[in-house]
């Protein structure tokens, strides 16, 4: 009875592991990821706000120059000879990034505002701050370029201006100057004359003037608390839930009801939730995605992102590239889609980009202007990489390569942390040529490379990268260890507790093997005590029969006894005969 038990328990228990087993490699992850989701969003006094409202890692950004070797001959020939450009760099500042004056919002948002800090790095650039380079005088040329269809009195007064002024279309300037900004008397003088609404807000040029260490406008952000999915996109951007740079800048007209799939799983007797749809018409002046600092978790090839940054006054698509591997850690990379910096003929969704046109902008570039306070600004990637080969034609010394040019983002995808960055972009001005202006006539209609930047990280420091491997090896290797340890060792019980059974069911009902040799007395039968003679009547050379057709036969020893033993001198012969 005791061993019936065992051997259920066995195998009960067994069954029970293999099925543990099953579950473990069906939900386990499952079950690690929900608890790694509930300690991502943002929240306060939390590892994770720490890390997200200052980043451990030291974003690096890289200038590239280019100097104009021919300017004189360019001008001298009125522009009928290409520009050579030069290219120089790079030039290293690292940053620190901080998010000040965080506000928390009952609604589950949070508002912050950027700050960045800049040091250059004289070991890991080329040169120093000092080093000066001819560089096209861009304020000069926005001017110009805001009076190609005014007035000739209009002309006839700027060229003037720039007599007495004495300026040049291309001038010398440090790396300093162009980063950090210098005087320009043409913005003074603007500052003074123009009207208000016209009007440029600082009388200094430079890429980076009033940038450093200086907070940027508020964002206010989703914590992720609601909906995981949400983590740190972009809800208000300055105090607006949509730009006004471009055309048809109709805020949430003509909204458009979408079942949630909270709704959609109602019985209908809730009025259901929307999902507010905006006009096509507002697209490019939509507010999608993050800042780039942080983007959802549990990331497939599938997903796609967004990032949204005021110096490109758009925001950024995303898409899934290619698998790679960063810091021993898997991650995916993500580039900038086909359409971001495509023409309007391939992709029409464009056609709200194209302010001023047509014509619009050519392939692989795009116009700011119109948040540059019209000075024809135009961003591209760098060397004009998938632009229109007229872009390149019309210039020497340009050479695109993807491996140095491709802006693209390494996310690990389970935690939705960026492994390494590169945000690569390229800062072109328009010069155009105005006859009618004695320092226009000379020139020629062509885009000119000015800058270009990378601006991301590298790595990650080793303590995060050690966590990060925490969450995502660890999970793995504790799902598979607590499988194969469920499946083996119920496995094992199982096999056991079936070996006994097996053993049981082919044993007779009286204990002896179906097909062996007893080896006990049958029930109800004693064995005879064959020293016992008189008693069992066994004589010399007798047998005694037994059921099933066993008889014991009595032979003589050699010393007359009959029977002996191996204790006694006897010896018993049991054989078996079939009746």
């Amino acid at each position: 009875m005791k061993r019936t038990l065992f051997t259920t328990i066995t195998i009960v228990v067994g069954v029970v592991l293999i099925l543990f087993g099953v579950l473990c490699l069906q939900f386990f992850q499952s079950f690690v990821n929900a608890i790694i989701a509930s300690r991502l969003p943002l929240k306060e006094n939390t590892e994770t706000f720490d890390l997200w409202r200052k980043p451990p890692a030291t974003p690096m950004l890289k200038a590239y120059f280019f100097n104009v070797t021919n300017a004189q001959e360019f001008l001298d020939s009125s522009g009928s000879i290409k520009l050579q450009l030069q290219e120089f760099g790079p030039y290293t500042y690292s940053e620190k990034w901080e998010k000040v004056d965080t506000v928390w919002h009952p609604n589950g948002t949070l508002t912050y505002k950027q700050n960045k800090m800049y040091f250059f790095e004289p070991s890991l650039s080329i040169g120093s701050e000092d080093d000066a380079y001819v560089f096209p005088n861009v304020p000069l040329l926005s001017a110009l370029s805001s009076l190609k269809f005014s007035s000739g009195v209009a002309k006839k007064a700027i060229s003037t201006i720039l007599d007495i002024l004495k300026l040049q279309p291309f001038n010398e300037r440090s790396v300093k100057d162009i980063m950090w900004g210098y005087d320009d008397p043409l913005l003074k003088l603007g500052k003074s004359v123009l009207p208000e609404g016209k009007r440029v807000p600082f009388d200094k040029f430079g890429f980076f003037y009033g940038k450093n260490n200086t907070p940027g406008n508020p964002f206010t952000v989703f914590t992720g608390q609601e909906k995981l999915a949400d983590f740190a996109r972009i809800n208000v951007y300055n105090g607006k839930e949509i730009l006004d740079f471009w055309k048809n800048p109709n805020v949430l007209k003509n909204e458009t009801c979408v079942p949630s799939e909270e709704s959609e799983e109602n019985d209908g007797d809730e009025e259901p939730s929307c999902v507010k749809v905006r006009r096509s018409d507002d697209y490019c002046n939509m507010i999608n995605g993050t800042d780039a600092t942080g983007f959802p978790s549990m990331l497939n090839e599938n997903s796609t992102l967004y990032i949204f940054n005021p110096d490109l006054c758009r925001s950024m698509k995303l898409v899934y590239k290619e698998n790679v591997k960063q810091q021993d850690l898997p991650a995916l990379r993500f580039v900038p889609a086909e359409e971001t910096f495509g023409d309007m003929e391939t992709y029409p969704q464009n056609e709200c980009y194209c302010v001023d046109g047509p014509p619009c902008s050519k392939r692989g570039t795009f116009n700011i202007s119109v948040c540059q306070f019209g000075s024809p600004v135009f961003l591209s990637w760098p060397h004009f990489l998938h632009g229109d080969p007229s872009l390149r034609e019309a210039l020497i010394g340009l050479r695109p390569d993807p491996s140095r040019h491709q802006f693209y983002l390494d996310i690990q995808p389970k935690l939705g942390v960026p492994m390494q960055a590169k945000g690569r972009v390229q800062i072109n001005i328009q010069m155009t040529r105005i006859p009618e202006i004695p320092q226009a006539s000379r020139l020629a209609n062509v885009l000119i490379p000015v800058i270009w930047f990378e601006d991301g990280i590298e790595k990650l420091p080793e303590s995060v990268t050690g966590l990060l491997r925490q969450a995502v090896y660890v999970p793995e290797v504790a799902e598979l260890a607590l499988a194969i340890a469920c499946f083996g060792f119920g496995s094992l019980l199982l096999i056991c507790g079936l070996i006994v059974v097996i053993k049981t069911v082919r044993r007779k009902p009286d204990g002896r093997p179906r097909n062996g040799h007893a080896t006990v007395a049958p029930e109800n039968h004693q064995m005879p005590d064959m020293n016992d003679k008189a008693t069992n009547g066994i004589k010399n050379g007798g047998t005694i029969p037994y059921k099933n057709g066993i008889e014991m036969e009595n032979t003589k020893n050699g010393d007359g006894n009959g029977i002996s033993n191996g204790h006694n001198g006897e010896s018993k012969t049991i054989k078996e005969t079939h009746t």
